[in-house]
Formats: structure tokens, C-alpha cells, sequence
């Protein structure tokens, strides 16, 4: 059994129940096969220009890191293996921008270069203009197990029968390199949070319909946990990066 690390990369803006879930999940499925030891699991939160670029087509504002990795630590703090990760403080304290880059780190403070990073990446971004990436070959040795898991967006494409079928055909170069995990996983849409944050603000004038809002957002639909709801609200008026 080997020692590893779960990371998950992306904008979080805000973080949501599921990329908390997609963590534990994760780390339930892998030490399952009795091959892994989690012994941490991370969101590596990206930069604020990453994300302004990412949003800046869709007219839609981006929360400052500060509060972004705030937020991922309001998500994590019940849950007793993730907030007690190895150094999961220093992690949220000093941003790193990527998964990779966040593993390293850790790495290095960990003094242990034989514990496995484990990057965890959406079905989505798993096949690229219509490529699975596990089709490329390496230029050199990979440090970092890339694991997919769950479908495709907007296609019915289960990506683990993708990744089965393409290792029949001998299409994969460095099948080493890669983990599949069907995990089944809860679809919550980070623009739709947003959208309702938004109408949040918008009915600030109406207590009852912000009280409706954040009802629908915790308990109806659980996107948010109670604590970064509670978070958001607190810090609302220095939330946003100013457009």
C-alpha cells in the first residue's frame, strides 16, 4: 500500500458541497482497492487573474482569493481527515495556483518525495477536442497520477467504459500514468450558485426572499455548506474583485 495525496484544482468561485465530496469519494474508492493510503486531501484554489479571465465572457464576478481559500477552509473544517491533513493550514495560507504546484509544496514540507500526488480531473476535461489525454504520449516521467472521474459534460459519455475500451485497442502509451474512478457524484453547476448568490444580493431589501434563497441553497439543493453561506454574508461587501 502506497502513501498518497487527493488534489483538486479549479476556480472555486465559491467552493461547493461537491468538490468537497468529490474528495472524500475519492479517497473512499482508492483506499478501497487496498493499493492506496490516503493520507491528505487538498483544493488547490486558482489566481484571480485565472479566474477573472475565465468569467470575463460570462459577465460574471470574481471572489478575491483571500476569501476563495477562506471559503475552502469553512467547507473542509467538519470533516476530520481533510481539515487535518498534513499542513492543510499552510495550504489555504499561501496560495500555489495549481494542483501540481500546490503538491510540491507539500512534498517539500512533508520531507517525503515518495508520497504519490493524486490529481483528481472532471470527465470534461479528460477528453479535449474530443481526445482523451491519456492518449498522448509522455515526454518524460510523470510525477503525478492523473485520476478521471465521472461522465462528460453535456454528452452521456461514462469515462471509465472510454478509458476500458481504449486500453483493449492498445491506445494508451503510459496507462500508468492515469486512474479512472466511477464515482457517482451529484451534478451542481458553480454558474448556478452564482446566479442565486447574486439574486441573494439582489433582494436585499427582502429578507424573506434572501431567507427562501439560502434555504434553497443549503438544504433544497445543498450546493453551499451552512458555513460558507454564513461566510459569504459576512463578508459580502469585500467578497467581489471590483470590476
Amino acid at each position: 500500500m502506497k502513501d498518497a495525496i487527493v488534489v483538486l484544482g479549479g476556480a472555486f468561485n465559491p467552493v461547493h458541497t461537491q468538490h468537497v465530496e468529490l474528495l472524500c469519494l475519492a479517497k473512499q474508492e482508492l483506499e478501497a482497492t487496498g493499493q492506496w493510503n490516503i493520507v491528505g486531501g487538498y483544493l488547490a484554489v486558482a489566481t484571480d487573474n485565472y479566474v477573472l479571465h475565465k468569467l470575463q465572457k460570462r459577465n460574471e464576478r470574481t471572489i478575491k482569493l483571500k476569501h476563495r481559500l477562506a471559503l475552502v477552509h469553512e467547507a473542509m473544517k467538519d470533516i476530520p481527515w481533510l481539515v487535518n491533513s498534513p499542513f492543510q493550514m499552510e495550504m489555504l495560507q499561501q496560495h500555489d495556483g495549481s494542483a501540481f504546484a500546490l503538491s510540491q509544496r507539500l512534498k517539500r514540507l512533508l520531507k517525503n518525495d515518495n508520497i504519490q500526488t493524486l490529481i483528481l480531473i472532471g470527465g470534461d476535461r479528460m477528453i479535449k477536442s474530443g481526445i482523451p489525454i491519456w492518449r498522448r504520449p509522455s515526454s518524460k516521467t510523470s510525477t503525478v497520477i492523473r485520476v478521471g472521474v465521472g461522465r462528460i459534460m453535456n454528452e452521456n459519455i461514462n469515462l471509465l467504459e472510454h478509458w476500458q475500451g481504449d486500453l483493449r485497442k492498445n491506445l494508451i502509451p503510459n496507462p500508468e500514468e492515469f486512474l479512472l474512478l466511477n464515482l457517482s457524484t451529484r451534478s451542481v453547476s458553480s454558474t448556478n450558485v452564482r446566479i442565486y448568490l447574486t439574486q441573494w444580493f439582489n433582494a436585499s431589501n427582502d429578507s424573506q426572499r434572501q431567507m427562501e434563497i439560502e434555504n434553497d441553497l443549503i438544504n433544497v439543493n445543498n450546493c453551499l455548506h451552512l458555513s460558507v453561506m454564513n461566510y459569504i454574508k459576512k463578508h459580502w461587501d469585500d467578497l467581489y474583485i471590483d470590476s
